[in-house]
């Protein structure tokens, strides 16, 4: 799976610029060679003119969204500015802008009309329904015998969620899937979960209760001879289970390092995937967690009292950052339901006397593991501003609650009163007047230097179209279009400079994978005719000191394979001089703009995206690939296999 590298942004500018900038070809990262951009047809593009001195005010804002909930967990909607105090390091800061986002539940989703074989449109199915949520199904730390009950209740929730929302859905076993892009659709939210490798599967690094300790735990109950006949001691045997246990100790401390840094990468990895889309996003993490740090018990032995000691907080605030950075809030849901110790299940074996030094470590173990679980679940939570579930067999309601609180929150911005823009980690915290209230936000974010960022947004002002191109992201509906796609003749072997180019992409080049292009073997490729087109006021069209209108497009396409690799890309930017005779044929016949893209046999999605310049608006959608044969689309249908 591939992530778009992007700059870690925690402060928000706001610049205003003066006078008109010269354009600028650039390539969004990940879908075209850096080397060469892509070019407009000569009879699209104008020669810049010399821009005049640009007057820039930078003005420092920070973001927060904040979730404010009820002792009985239900959001509070009628706050006002006033009842809201805001700190800094222990500073308080003045409030600069206020609104309320809350979750908009419309009328149940509309069929879209009927169209012509493979011509799309990202319209939406009905009013959007809150922040962008992902639903992240971690079956890495989830025990098998969790699995089938929280698969159940998600389904529930599926089938149940009345709010329009755009939903995606990734798997983590052995690394992180995509197993369904974002979509407002529940059907096809439940058919993915019904993949194959998603309904059991059972995490090599996962150990169930007992079996960490099984093979000692049976050599403790001879007594301390060889078959516990005997009331003497035998050193030697001793010895020997010392030895087991530590060996068991320290293949337990492996299996938890590998769970810790997988389920760390793929939370840095969902924070990647989500930094390029605008606004808040809600990560609900449905697993059995694991915990910060595991410290040493006071009757363990000599040798094994520092080796078994784990601190993960590191690891887990450096993902954390990630998220926050990312303006992700997670919500954590434990999926084990309300847990009892399990030496008290009746399937274990083992038996247990009251007061026993056994028995009493077994107690202590279980508490002391369970509540560095909850401990790292509310850290996480409490970090990115969302809300920590456990100790719930409702898992359902759990999920529509998380769902509910995340899109409705107070967005709000301030400047801070310390202009010194460092780089270290400011503090935040929120205050509200009203007792009795849970107050959720983002408690920290980095004063890097404005100047530096924005010459990087300067250089990478590409990001936002490059966002909206990846596999899986959401579909953006701020500028609306039609999309024609035919396919044009039959597949044909690309020539050594089309293998050339295709290099570049990370399908043929990934270090871990497979798939690195060998040059003698033909790579297969199918010419797509793509035909966009727009209703000409939505678009930003000037008109200039030509008395013609211009306009300012940029319209991109890429392919990727089942893995969500990126395998081909093409970009036009349009700057056009439109005459009025072209103008008036526009109004009634819409805004065309024709493109081909060399498509490799292997691809099975197509995402296509518009951006306005102008007024910054942009439109995207994804595509199932092959084409169907005949028959009407109503929209992008991807839902890539799980592997």
């Amino acid at each position: 799976m591939f992530w778009p590298k992007f700059s870690r942004w925690s402060v928000v500018p706001a610049v205003m610029m003066c006078s008109a900038m010269p354009a600028q070809q650039r390539t969004p990262p990940g879908f075209q060679h850096p080397s060469a951009p892509a070019q407009a047809p000569a009879s699209q593009q104008t020669q810049p003119k010399e821009s005049a001195p640009t007057i820039k005010v930078s003005v420092q804002r920070v973001a927060l969204d904040i979730t404010v909930t009820d002792a009985k967990g239900k959001p509070v909607a009628d706050l006002k500015p006033g009842d809201f105090q805001v700190f800094e390091d222990r500073v308080p800061q003045r409030v600069r802008s206020f609104q309320l986002q809350q979750l908009q539940v419309g009328p149940p989703p509309v069929a879209l009309p009927k169209l012509p074989a493979n011509t799309f449109v990202n319209l939406p199915r009905g009013p959007e329904g809150g922040p962008p949520t992902v639903i992240l199904w971690d079956l890495l730390n989830t025990p098998q015998d969790s699995q089938p009950y929280a698969r159940e209740q998600l389904l529930s929730f599926l089938k149940k969620r009345t709010a329009n929302t755009q939903m995606a859905i990734f798997v983590l076993r052995d690394r992180l899937y995509l197993l369904q892009g974002f979509t407002d659709d529940s059907d096809l939210l439940i058919a993915a979960l019904d993949r194959k490798g998603v309904k059991s599967y059972r995490s090599t690094y996962l150990q169930g209760a007992g079996e960490a300790t099984r093979t000692s735990d049976a050599l403790t109950a001879t007594e301390g001879n060889q078959n516990g006949a005997s009331d003497e001691v035998d050193p030697a045997f001793q010895q020997i289970a010392s030895m087991m246990q530590h060996m068991e100790t320290m293949e337990t401390s492996y299996l938890l390092d590998r769970r810790v840094d997988i389920t760390a990468d793929a939370l840095q990895d969902l924070a990647h995937f989500l930094v390029g889309q605008p606004g808040r996003k809600n990560l609900l993490w449905l697993s059995g967690s694991f915990p910060a740090g595991i410290l040493p018990t006071p009757d363990a032995g000599s040798r094994d009292t520092f080796q078994v000691t784990r601190n993960y907080s590191k690891v887990v605030m450096e993902a954390t950052d990630m998220l926050t950075t990312s303006h992700v809030a997670v919500y954590p849901i434990d999926v084990r339901g309300l847990q009892v110790n399990p030496m008290f299940s009746a399937a274990n074996k083992m038996s247990f006397e009251p007061g026993q030094g056994k028995d009493t470590k077994a107690v202590r173990s279980f508490a002391d593991a369970q509540a560095a679980e909850h401990t790292t679940m509310d850290n996480i939570a409490e970090s990115t501003g969302g809300h920590a579930f456990y100790n719930t067999n409702g898992l359902a309601a759990a999920e529509a609650a998380a769902v509910q609180e995340g899109s409705t929150y107070y967005a709000i911005t301030y400047s801070p009163t310390n202009p010194v823009l460092d780089g270290k980690v400011r503090h935040v915290r929120v205050e509200v007047n009203r007792p009795g209230l849970r107050v959720a936000y983002r408690r920290s974010y980095f004063a890097d230097d404005l100047d530096a960022r924005a010459q990087d947004a300067a250089d990478h002002s590409d990001d936002a179209l490059a966002a909206a191109l990846q596999h899986g992201a959401p579909i953006q509906h701020d500028l609306f279009f039609e999309a024609h796609v035919e396919a044009d003749g039959t597949p044909v072997q690309a020539t050594e400079e089309q293998v050339a180019e295709l290099l570049h992409y990370e399908a043929f080049h990934a270090p871990s994978s497979k798939k690195t292009a060998d040059p003698h073997k033909p790579v297969m490729l199918q010419r797509y005719v793509l035909q966009y087109v727009m209703v000409p006021r939505q678009l930003d069209i000037q008109v200039g000191a030509d008395e013609l209108r211009h306009d300012n497009l940029d319209v991109a396409a890429i392919c990727y394979d089942v893995d969500g690799m990126a395998l081909n890309g093409e970009r036009t930017k349009l700057q056009d001089a439109i005459h009025n005779d072209r103008w008036a044929m526009m109004q009634h016949e819409g805004y065309h703009v024709p493109m081909t893209l060399l498509v490799p046999a292997q691809a099975r999605s197509l995402r296509l995206a518009v951006e306005d310049n102008g007024n910054h608006h942009m439109g995207s959608i994804e595509i199932t690939l092959p084409l169907a044969r005949e028959g009407p689309d109503t929209g992008p249908q991807h839902a890539p296999a799980v592997h």
